[in-house]
């Protein structure tokens, strides 16, 4: 049994639309460029969605992500998530990371 499945084409699709945001959206992120042409400059680019909860690892894919980073400067990360009590521990343990500049967490209820 899977729960709380989604449509991976209706994701890829979705994923070529230009990003809107909300009122409520909170971006964090310290880069010059829009998050749009920050992504696709990235080499790679890594991007995960799920709700900014302990299980969901964001914390452990950070530290990952600074390791790899380390090695692939060019690359990028990108955290979507909505509600969930981690998401001001996942801001601050990115703004604590070499990589902070190219690590991207969004946020919206």
């Amino acid at each position: 049994t899977i729960y709380n499945c989604f449509d991976d084409n209706l994701f890829k699709e979705k994923s070529l639309s230009p990003l809107k945001t909300d009122s409520d959206t909170v971006i964090c992120g310290s880069f010059e460029k829009s998050i749009e042409e920050k992504l696709q400059k990235a080499k790679p680019a890594f991007v995960t969605v799920g709700r900014f909860s302990p299980e969901k690892g964001h914390i452990r894919l950070l530290k990952a992500f600074n390791t790899f980073h380390a090695i692939y400067p060019e690359s990028c990360l990108l955290i979507i998530g909505g509600h969930g009590i981690a998401f001001n521990e996942t801001v601050r343990v990115a703004n604590s990371l070499q990589c902070k500049d190219d690590v991207i967490i969004i946020k919206s209820e």
